[in-house]
């Protein structure tokens, strides 16, 4: 049985048929068994998504990841917000570069989907802050103001890029980041 066999999957964001559905075959006989339940029932992509939206959510980066490379999903998947979350997965686990691969993926699937722009910002952002590279500023601020470009109201987005700014010493870019998130209703705790 998996690892995540017993574990209550349960987020406030996941839909209750979806939770319904993965709940009992997880912790009963693991992921083998609510793969061939899924795909018995033809809605593995709704429940998937569900079912990886609640495990990033409460930060369980190793069930993300046992999912996505042990039932075969990296290899079938082509829904850019699945490979966003893997890459979310990844980058909590400590691995960047496979991070950076599934934030590509998503971009890939959906050019236009901003979520992955600003995933893959944030990431080198954290890098940027660690190895001071002008490169690396410059290939933050381009995630993050893609981001921007495909979706104005991003709030996130122009706070990533605010927090890339400021790590550059860029103060006036910064200040005008941050306040446009502010203007846009980010909290101060996101």
């Amino acid at each position: 049985a998996s690892g995540l066999a017993g574990r209550e999957l349960v987020s406030p964001h996941v839909d209750r048929r979806a939770a319904d559905l993965i709940a009992v075959p997880v912790q009963a006989h693991g992921l083998p068994e609510l793969k061939r339940i899924l795909e018995r029932r033809g809605q593995v992509l709704f429940v998937l998504k569900q079912f990886v939206a609640g495990l990033v959510e409460a930060g369980d980066s190793s069930a993300v990841i046992e999912l996505f490379e042990s039932s075969g999903v990296s290899r079938a998947e082509s829904d850019p917000v699945v490979w966003n979350f893997a890459g979310l997965a990844y980058w909590n686990d400590g691995k960047a570069e496979r991070a950076k691969e599934c934030f590509a993926k998503s971009m890939e699937l959906d050019p236009k989907y901003a979520v992955p722009y600003n995933s893959l910002g944030t990431v080198l952002a954290f890098e940027f802050k660690g190895d001071g590279s002008r490169e690396t500023y410059n290939r933050a601020a381009a995630a993050f103001a893609r981001a921007i470009d495909l979706d104005p109201a991003y709030a996130a987005a122009y706070h990533g890029l605010g927090v890339v700014h400021f790590q550059a010493k860029v103060y006036d870019k910064a200040i005008a980041a941050f306040k446009r998130a502010l203007d846009l209703g980010i909290g101060l705790d996101e």
